[in-house]
């Protein structure tokens, strides 16, 4: 069991630890008061931080450069590939209606 105020761990039976105890004890409450205990949660103790070792460290490190290298690279593929479609689209000589791109008019001479 844990102490309801403080969290150390105490004996099943007791609901405070004895330091609590003793500071309560110096600040009395009165027989009448209400006073509301709250339920016991369950303890969870905090998570330690394993400590890696400096080859661990590399190896993390490693792969952490990898990764950011696979990445950088399939992103530079998609961008050249995005810019030779664009390239590849202008560089066509008419639009779907017959004009050349860019040119939304047509001149007629007249045959004498």
């Amino acid at each position: 069991m844990y102490c309801l105020k403080c969290g150390k761990e105490i004996a099943e039976e007791q609901v405070f630890c004895p330091d609590c105890l003793a500071v309560m004890e110096a600040y009395p409450v009165k027989p009448d008061t209400v006073v509301h205990i709250p339920q016991r949660a369950p303890h969870t103790p905090e998570k330690r931080h394993r400590t890696v070792s400096p080859k661990e460290q590399i190896y993390q490190l490693q792969k952490t450069v990898r990764w950011l290298m696979l990445t950088a690279t399939v992103l530079m593929v998609v961008l050249l590939l995005t810019v030779a479609m664009l390239l590849h689209q202008l560089d066509k000589p008419s639009s779907p209606g017959g004009l050349p791109l860019g040119q939304n008019y047509t001149t007629f001479q007249q045959q004498e």
